[in-house]
């Protein structure tokens, strides 16, 4: 979610919960805030692209001095099978505040417009970003360089599998955990392996099969264009059309006059 604030809130005290680790990434202006942790208070000023990092698991006493504008990333420890080990990974990252990151303000930047327009977003693309952060934190800030991992790709089988699920969910109204435990792979493990096989991850995949399936009907049929945007997974006929023209620089009914 983004959080805003145009006024200074205060003091802000919770209590230590279960509920995994909250990511927060500041978004705009400049945010003053003070924390105490063993009884000791210690001020932080949060510039653009900043983040902070805090186990729910903790209690939290802040006072929040300025206005701010933040999105927040909540990420849950209790994943069973094999995400329980990525989810015990982000349990042990160190408390972070007011860190500079290269990477996680970009994906925020990626999300911030499926907030904004929660219809024409795929739950999908939400899920692939969110995955992207938390492998992010887990190879950032554990220390050391991350492992090297071989290129891995996927079985028939498995490549099968996947493009038959995510085709039968064209609006994107899917988990990339759903997908990968019926390829019997981690999250992590089925996103390498779907870009290493396609050369493109899932949701662009899953895009490009919504406007080939859009030609089809666009070129045969006379529906019209908003029946073809639903019947391709859109949430709209604007919506329908930004991504047509984002993907072939041409608008659908100025595609179909050309077909």
């Amino acid at each position: 979610m983004r959080k805003t604030s145009r006024r200074a809130m205060g003091r802000v005290e919770t209590a230590g919960c279960h509920r995994g680790t909250l990511l927060g990434i500041a978004l705009s202006g400049i945010h003053r805030r003070s924390i105490v942790v063993g009884g000791r208070e210690r001020s932080y000023d949060f510039c653009p692209g900043q983040i902070y990092l805090r186990d729910f698991a903790e209690p939290y006493l802040a006072n929040l001095l300025t206005p701010f504008d933040f999105l927040l990333v909540e990420i849950p420890h209790d994943e069973t099978g094999d995400e329980a080990r990525e989810a015990r990974r982000l349990s042990t990252l160190p408390q972070l505040q007011a860190e500079a990151d290269p990477v996680l303000p970009h994906l925020a930047a990626a999300l911030l417009p499926a907030l904004a327009e929660p219809r024409a977003t795929a739950t999908l693309f939400i899920d692939q970003i969110v995955l992207a952060m938390q492998t992010h934190l887990t190879r950032s800030f554990r220390g050391g360089q991350p492992a090297f991992r071989p290129r891995a790709f996927l079985s028939h089988a498995q490549e099968a599998r996947a493009k038959e699920l995510l085709a039968a969910h064209l609006d994107g109204d899917i988990l990339v955990g759903e997908v990968a435990a019926a390829c019997g792979m981690s999250r992590s493990s089925f996103m390498r392996g779907f870009r290493a096989t396609t050369g493109t991850s899932p949701m662009q995949w899953l895009t490009g099969l919504r406007i080939d399936k859009a030609k089809a009907l666009l070129a045969g049929s006379s529906l019209s264009l908003a029946e073809i945007g639903a019947h391709c997974g859109f949430a709209d006929q604007s919506h329908f059309t930004r991504v047509f023209s984002a993907r072939t620089g041409t608008s659908p009914g100025a595609w179909r006059r050309s077909a």
